[in-house]
């Protein structure tokens, strides 16, 4: 978490230069709904800041928060209290209540599998949040490959490497699915889940078939804890000027080109921060302060930049009720007091931007740029290169104990054809008779191997 670099004083100063603040210090104090908010921010900072990853921080008052089982260790009842986020079914936040001094305040920080920063979760106000993501009932089981073994964040061998197991380890799974295929496990931090190719594992003979798992919903199996989940918010609601709207801001760390989130069933991409509000019957509103987001809902895509928000119709159970909306400019009043000095990366509140994607191209290539008169580029001539070390198999080639040709799990073999340069003589062509080389694989080596076939000299013409 970026340090806050203001103290308790020197903030409460800052609020009185602010548009439509008090003018003096005495007069900022009594203004109950500011100082709240002020207190709360400050003290979820303070006892937020150890949050580690995977694990959701009680900022501050109140929330209710449900386990997602009744035997689940479970300890999240006051401010400063910490716990895994997969341990969590529903976290319910208070709205502001300035007689009670109640406004409720979480942070969560989750995994991010292409780096070792966190994804930020903020919850402020009137916010419910049901993770769709939870545990089943758990079971003992031994890595039974010879070497090295891959957890994936999803169930997909392609999919973002989070762990790895050796040879002969314990693992904890709980959860399967449907085909068995694929077999979720805790993570050796405790914290988060991963996949393991099923095959690869084998349960104990007194914790039973590995087929006796929890099916995990294949909606959701792509999603990591608190990466899928319902959303329900408060809107219009903000007590005073210095208070946010009730709803959640997400921030991605930096250096990740997106993160892929499933909220009430619409499927969100960012990159980014973004704020959601989600209120039954009526929307599920991304706001765009920093970065992109991509939605889809309903068969139907959309895309925001910095500046914009989509809109997307929502059912009264907060399930998607249309397609998501052109993207549009939203109010700075909607955006302006949204605590982001709680995010880990410091930014700046986009400017609302009422930019469509098609009056961008028509500014960034004008037609009257291109004369009628000048000629166009000669296609050029295609040149054939017979394979060589050029063509080179890409990383997916390299075998892995979650691929062997024992498992009934086809590889996939995939070649990176580097560009050819463009200061190589053009070859002249050959003859067809001329010997040809035909492409083997090494299976020793994993490498591509160049075969000559050897042919007959051509018959020199008669006479």
């Amino acid at each position: 978490m970026k340090p806050i670099k203001t103290t308790r004083h020197v903030l409460l100063l800052l609020l009185v230069l602010l548009p439509g603040t008090a003018s003096a210090a005495p007069q900022v104090t009594e203004n109950k709904c500011q100082d709240l908010v002020e207190t709360a921010l400050l003290d979820t900072y303070d006892r937020c800041d150890l949050t580690g990853r995977n694990q959701a921080c009680y900022g501050h008052s109140s929330i209710l928060a449900l386990p997602h089982s009744p035997t689940a260790t479970f300890e999240f009842e006051k401010a400063g209290d910490i716990t895994n986020v997969a341990d969590i079914q529903t976290m319910r936040l208070s709205a502001m209540n300035e007689a009670a001094d109640q406004w409720g305040v979480a942070l969560l920080r989750l995994q991010s599998a292409v780096t070792d920063k966190n994804i930020t979760l903020l919850l402020f106000g009137n916010v419910e949040v049901e993770n769709r993501v939870t545990g089943g009932e758990q079971m003992e089981a031994h890595v039974t490959a010879t070497t090295l073994v891959r957890v994936r964040e999803s169930p997909n061998v392609h999919a973002p490497q989070v762990a790895t197991f050796d040879p002969g380890d314990a693992v904890v799974a709980n959860g399967r699915l449907s085909d068995g295929s694929w077999v979720r496990v805790i993570l050796p931090d405790e914290a988060g889940y991963g996949w393991v190719y099923a095959p690869l594992l084998s349960s104990d003979g007194d914790s039973g078939d590995l087929m006796a798992l929890t099916v995990i919903d294949d909606a959701v199996a792509d999603y990591g804890p608190m990466r899928a989940f319902y959303l329900q918010t408060g809107s219009d609601d903000a007590v005073c000027q210095e208070a946010p709207e009730s709803g959640m801001l997400i921030q991605t760390p930096e250096g990740v080109a997106h993160v892929s989130l499933l909220i009430n069933e619409v499927s969100v991409e960012i990159g980014s921060t973004v704020f959601f509000q989600a209120v039954p019957g009526k929307n599920l509103t991304i706001s765009v302060v920093e970065g992109s987001a991509k939605v889809e809902a309903m068969g139907a895509k959309a895309e925001a930049k910095a500046g914009q928000q989509i809109e997307v119709p929502l059912q009264v159970d907060a399930k998607p009720a249309g397609q998501p909306s052109e993207p549009k400019a939203y109010t700075m009043a909607q955006v302006a007091p949204l605590p982001i000095q709680l995010l880990e990366r410091e930014i700046e509140i986009a400017e609302p931007d009422n930019a469509t994607p098609t009056e961008e191209a028509t500014e960034a290539v004008p037609t009257e740029d291109v004369s009628p008169d000048e000629p166009t580029a000669e296609p050029t001539e295609a040149v054939t290169f017979e394979a060589t070390e050029e063509v080179m198999p890409t990383e997916e080639v390299m075998p892995t104990e979650e691929i062997t040709p024992t498992m009934d799990f086809p590889p996939v073999v995939t070649a990176e054809v580097f560009p050819t340069p463009t200061d190589i003589p053009t070859m002249e062509i050959r003859p067809t008779e001329e010997a040809t080389a035909v492409a083997t694989w090494d299976a020793t080596r994993d490498l591509p191997v160049q075969t000559p076939i050897p042919t007959e000299p051509p018959t020199p013409a008669p006479g």
